[in-house]
């Protein structure tokens, strides 16, 4: 049933989702996310260092929205998390932002411990 499933979607959007099927219907586990975040004003530049951990021991690869608030206005920086150590950096954030949300809309099956 898992081929046909994927194999209707993948046609219509033009792209090859078995990297999805394999990850999220094919192992017993989900991620856990470590997030840490630094701000350097010099640069105007937001780092986030980000660990992934998973029950068996394998990254997940899926692709993370993050949503940056600095002075009232916000915006969000997309990256895709696919190894099991990485760091994010996001360029042109005018000041300290007051919130930065990681996967704002709770879009991924995860845990998440984040450290600001």
């Amino acid at each position: 049933m898992g081929l046909l499933f994927f194999t209707a979607f993948s046609k219509p959007l033009g792209a090859n989702l078995g990297w999805f099927e394999h990850e999220w219907f094919y192992r017993a586990a989900f991620p856990h996310y470590f997030v840490k975040q630094s701000y350097d004003a010099a640069s105007k530049t937001l780092t986030l260092d980000v660990t992934q951990k998973a029950h068996d021991g394998a990254p997940f690869r899926m692709p993370v929205d993050v949503a940056i608030y600095v002075n009232g206005s916000g915006r969000t920086f997309q990256f895709v998390a696919d190894s099991s150590h990485q760091v994010e950096r996001i360029p042109n954030v005018a000041a300290q932002p007051q919130m930065v949300l990681f996967d704002p809309n709770n879009n991924i099956l995860r845990l998440l411990d984040y450290q600001k």
